[in-house]
């Protein structure tokens, strides 16, 4: 069953509780254990000389597609990530540490957010996958919270939001997304006041939007906008950490040796998930611009 079917195991504030973390693991082990033994079958583990060379390939890989990190910064980024999988040799991110990890490290605890983040980082290279991440997926994925590349960013967050991998946004994916911001406003007093400033915001977006007036947002509109107006980037989730969460990270992997990044993440994925999701949830983006607070649908 989906997450976000499953309401019930949901703070108030939606914070992601203990239970939920053990509910997640207990019907994911099933699935995830299946796919850990096939992929073991098909070939034995590496020896450390084999990861080593499949490491430096990796990280020489993304340093070429993200030039403005460094080579020593992609490879701190893969060691903190092989701390995530739930056995050593394993190649999969599964969503319970990836929740855990989003909200420990860069504050986006938003559950709807979390759950298309992880499906649009899982087709990420394949538009046909969106079940697992792979250990190199989730690198990628920390490699453009820290680029400084915004054409890489907006696709991200286009990709996010485009949940049927159409590439495009029609108007009921956009109200469904608005949808949440009119939740807690203290002026909206019945169900008709609502349906009236939720057409008229989403009418206001998709003129901004929507360029050649085809009732469709696709990605090169999406991206002229955000080019001209930086924070539209978040109208539709907070997809990335604000600058404190950023730079907090950043000091745990740039300029950082080798050993410094292996002690400081080391058991990560043990201290993670004993210490699950506070009750934080929502301090997003949308406070700033909107001063109001998200919920679930």
């Amino acid at each position: 069953m989906p997450v976000r079917n499953r309401i019930s195991y949901y703070n108030a504030d939606h914070s992601l509780t203990r239970e939920t973390l053990a509910e997640i693991t207990r019907e994911r082990k099933a699935s995830l254990k299946e796919k850990e033994e096939k992929e073991k079958a098909r070939k034995p583990l590496p020896s450390f000389a084999e990861m080593q060379a499949q490491n430096i390939r990796l990280a020489k890989a993304l340093q070429r597609k993200y030039p403005d990190l460094s080579l020593e910064t992609v490879s701190n980024i893969i060691i903190y990530a092989k701390e995530l999988p739930k056995d050593r040799g394993s190649n999969i991110i599964d969503d319970c540490i990836f929740m855990a990890q989003m909200g420990q490290h860069f504050d986006i605890t938003n559950i709807p957010v979390l759950e298309r983040m992880y499906k649009a980082v899982a087709r990420m290279h394949d538009k046909e996958k969106d079940i697992i991440i792979t250990l190199q997926l989730y690198v990628e994925l920390i490699c453009i919270f820290l680029t400084s590349n915004k054409i890489a960013k907006i696709h991200f967050v286009f990709s996010v939001n485009d949940q049927n991998n159409k590439g495009y946004l029609n108007k009921n994916t956009i109200r469904d997304l608005v949808k949440p911001m009119l939740a807690n406003i203290p002026f909206v007093d019945d169900e008709d006041e609502e349906v009236e400033d939720l057409t008229f915001i989403v009418n206001t977006l998709y003129a901004a939007l929507d360029e050649n007036n085809d009732e469709l947002i696709e990605l090169e509109e999406f991206e002229h906008l955000v080019l001209r107006v930086p924070h539209m980037l978040h109208f539709m989730g907070l997809c990335f950490p604000d600058e404190d969460k950023l730079e907090e990270f950043k000091g745990k992997i740039i300029g950082r040796s080798s050993l410094e990044v292996s002690g400081y993440f080391r058991n990560e994925r043990r201290r993670s998930l004993r210490n699950p999701l506070e009750s934080k949830l929502d301090s997003s983006i949308y406070d700033e611009l909107y001063g109001l607070k998200l919920e679930l649908p």
